[in-house]
């Protein structure tokens, strides 16, 4: 069996080496043999000419059969094939090269099937999804070919493997515990190989259709098509899934390395001795109270922080302190509340319930004084803005021209045409309206007719008012004055 294969490659190479003909085709033999099998007559008796003719008898041949088979003088249905074929035996027949390969084809023929040559004209002319057939069926034949060599050298090799292991005899050696432990593992070994063998055999099981690429191709498009979406969905959930149980046990671990507010108790103030009033004697002297002396105590020197305010409410600038502090002591300063609580003068609950407040709040402080100071820059804004306003209005009627007649008219009827509420730039359409004014302008005198109309308003009113008072004033008068 294993001889087989190694004379497979040699058979090939001496068929190679005796081969008919081995030598390169050029282009010009190539179409000679297409011409020959398109037209499938002999060339001069086509143009009935004898075969050592020369190149005036054969343009003269053409010139004669090309008034007889062009398709404008003949009426047949097969003329423009036949002119065709024509053309190309001529074509054939000019050229001395073209003509030496089509005389050697009248002698020999043209290559049969044990040449190259033939199946490569015969692939020149396929199509792409010919050839691709092709292909796939020998690429077929010859996957499910060689998966069987494959398998019968395996099996070959390991029948010999097994010949051999099971024609191996014991060695006998001359000590009594020597040979027969060497006969115990040596038959012991013999009776589990074959054993092991059958195993592999039965592991590596025989090729079959089904590991060909014509079936592959099917399956894997079923497999992309019906299983790769539910397993790309179900990768997808799980890959979320962990994310999700990442981040959650980060934010645990995160809130557990923070410290728990713990309460510090402050050091206990000694209680002292009560108020004693004095003794009061008859003679109304007061004598002092003298205390009973008392050991002395050594003096120590306290170490302890300062006792921590509690209790109190927080106001802004505790706020913008205790922000101040958490940026200063990030996480992971080791006793980091402490230190935040004895700068503020706070305990550590308070702190730590103040921080993630506020922290909630994505570190905002409501302040009031923010308020009243936009208040303030607001109506600041707007006098500065009404001040700035009065001196361009100012600039602008001391260079303004006087308005005329035709001019107020147009103005008139604008501010009448467009009234507010209309839609786009009102005074922009009104300023167009008055031919030779700008928009400021316009408003300008608008302001100015407004200013004057109130006032002229409000003094007619005051005469109204002077002239009932003085009616009143007669009335009276004359009611109290007696008759004669």
């Amino acid at each position: 069996m294993k001889s087989m294969f190694y004379s497979i490659p040699c058979i090939i190479i001496v068929v190679l080496c005796h081969s008919n003909q081995v030598g390169a085709w050029d282009s010009d033999q190539l179409h000679v043999f297409d011409v020959v099998e398109e037209v499938k007559q002999n060339f001069y008796e086509l143009l009935e000419i004898p075969k050592d003719a020369d190149l005036g008898k054969i343009k003269k041949a053409f010139r004669k059969l090309s008034l007889v088979l062009h398709p404008d003088k003949s009426d047949a249905p097969d003329a423009e094939i036949k002119f065709r074929q024509l053309v190309s035996v001529y074509d054939v027949l000019r050229d001395s090269n073209k003509r030496s390969h089509y005389n050697q084809v009248l002698e020999n023929g043209l290559p049969d099937w044990r040449s190259a040559v033939y199946y490569f004209r015969r692939v020149r002319k396929m199509g792409l999804a010919e050839m691709s057939i092709i292909l796939f069926v020998i690429i077929s034949i010859g996957q499910y070919l060689v998966s069987w060599a494959s398998y019968a050298e395996k099996q070959f090799t390991l029948n010999e493997m097994r010949n051999k292991k099971q024609g191996r005899k014991p060695k006998k050696n001359k000590g009594k515990d020597l040979s027969s432990g060497g006969d115990r593992s040596s038959g012991g070994n013999a009776s589990a190989a074959p054993e092991s063998f059958e195993e592999y055999l039965e592991q590596s099981p025989a090729p079959s259709i089904k590991n060909t690429l014509p079936v592959q191709i099917p399956c894997l498009i079923w497999f992309l098509v019906i299983k790769l979406p539910p397993l790309v969905y179900v990768q997808v959930g799980e890959y979320l899934r962990q994310r999700r149980e990442r981040s959650l046990a980060e934010s645990q671990s995160s809130d557990e390395s923070e410290p728990e507010p713990e309460l510090l108790r402050g050091p206990r103030k000694r209680r002292g001795k009560g108020f004693v009033l004095p003794e009061v004697s008859t003679s109304g002297e007061t004598t002092p109270v003298k205390s009973s002396p008392q050991p002395a105590r050594p003096t120590v020197q306290s170490t302890l922080p300062p006792i921590p305010v509690s209790g109190g409410l927080w106001t802004d600038d505790d706020l913008v302190e205790l922000i101040r502090l958490v940026k200063k002591y990030p996480q992971g300063t080791p006793n980091r509340w402490d230190k935040i609580a004895e700068q503020i003068q706070r305990s550590v609950g308070e702190i730590t319930f103040m921080a993630n407040k506020i922290k909630e709040q994505g570190y905002k402080i409501p302040s009031q004084n923010e308020d009243k100071a936009e208040v303030n820059l607001e109506d600041d804004v707007k006098k500065v803005k009404k001040r700035a306003e009065d001196s361009t209005e100012s600039k602008l009627a001391a260079t303004m021209k006087p308005w005329n007649a035709m001019e107020q008219k147009s103005l008139e009827n604008a501010l009448k045409k467009y009234p507010k509420g209309c839609v786009g730039d009102r005074w922009e359409k009104i300023s167009n309206s008055v031919p030779g004014r700008t928009k400021e302008e316009c408003v300008l005198r608008y302001k100015q007719l407004f200013k004057a109309l109130k006032e002229k308003k409000g003094n007619e009113e005051k005469e109204n008012q002077d002239k009932k008072c003085e009616e009143t004033t007669v009335e009276q008068s004359s009611m109290s004055t007696p008759s004669i």
